[in-house]
């Protein structure tokens, strides 16, 4: 069983988690890692996105930022499903080559110069979906290549999450481009997460998702791994093995 529960060898629950949600079977066949990032939020994240929220279709071009984090590396795996091509946006060059290697077509590095014209580079056609994880300047960047009528679509805002939020500039694109945006909260939409679970564990099965996990060994390194997603030190979910 999963859940937001204690940091501790022993947990007692009436089923339900320190949400109030209830705790999550893992299914047989998949592993608790597996359970804890595909089948767990990461992977509910990226389904709701992509299934409920904004339906891409085919031929359509959908560029993910965050690309190599949890949810991003999970979401460009599934936008290939509904027939639409993933680009992602990644810092540094090691990250964008695992990105590719993980199922994206092609890949943008944030960390380099001219990053409105990098995306424009990888979707001549311009930006159908902007499936978005992190805000500031990528989300600046992405409204300027959206196509007419193309959809925003909040996940995250890692730009944000600091004592400084980025700010952002280009919203009129919303207007001149007739842009729709929305965002969506995780715990808003538990009535679906057994739907999702269900079919990211088939997909994960089939092996249509490969799983990116950078897992760190001892509660020692509890701090630091809590700390990586905020200044782009993690490689797929960060996990951490107390055992």
């Amino acid at each position: 069983m999963t859940g937001f529960l204690d940091w501790a060898d022993y947990s007692l629950s009436d089923g339900t988690d320190h949400m109030g949600v209830p705790l999550q079977r893992i299914p047989d066949g998949v592993a608790t890692a597996s359970g804890l990032v595909t089948l767990g939020m990461s992977g509910v994240c990226a389904w709701l996105g992509l299934a409920r929220f904004t339906r891409p279709r085919p031929g359509d071009t959908v560029l993910v930022s965050g690309a190599s984090g949890g949810i991003g590396s999970i979401a460009g795996q599934l936008v290939p499903i509904f027939g639409a091509r993933p680009v992602g946006i990644a810092g540094g060059p090691e990250k964008c080559a695992a990105a590719l290697e993980n199922g994206f077509d092609a890949m943008v590095d944030y960390k380099a110069d001219d990053l409105a014209g990098q995306i424009a580079r990888a979707c001549p056609g311009g930006v159908d979906l902007f499936f978005d994880n992190v805000g500031g300047p990528l989300l600046d960047a992405a409204l300027v290549n959206m196509r007419h009528y193309g959809q925003v679509l909040i996940c995250g805002g890692t730009a944000h999450y600091g004592a400084k939020p980025e700010p952002i500039y280009n919203h009129i694109y919303m207007a001149m481009s007739s842009l729709t945006m929305r965002g969506f909260f995780y715990f808003d939409h538990v009535d679906l997460w057994e739907e999702g679970r269900e079919r990211l564990a088939r997909w994960l099965i089939e092996g249509r998702i490969r799983e990116w996990l950078d897992v760190s060994e001892g509660f020692e390194t509890v701090p630091a791994a809590a700390l990586a997603g905020f200044h782009g030190g993690v490689k797929g979910r960060k996990l951490v093995k107390i055992a």
